[in-house]
């Protein structure tokens, strides 16, 4: 799941199990985010999000 809210942050450092989160500060800009999350999608599978976090562009 992309997201640009910190709740999502928050329930991750609770231990809320997830398929994957993927979170950007929201001054960034569109195109990053699409290059940012098309990586991702292909370097990475399910099972190497599961409970894992990836933070965009801090």
């Amino acid at each position: 799941m992309f997201t640009q809210d910190v709740d999502f942050l928050r329930l991750h450092a609770k231990g809320t199990e997830h398929c994957g989160i993927v979170y950007a500060q929201q001054q960034t800009p569109i195109g990053e985010i699409i290059r940012g999350l098309t990586l991702l999608h292909q370097i990475l599978d399910y099972n190497d999000m599961q409970n894992h976090i990836h933070i965009e562009f801090l």
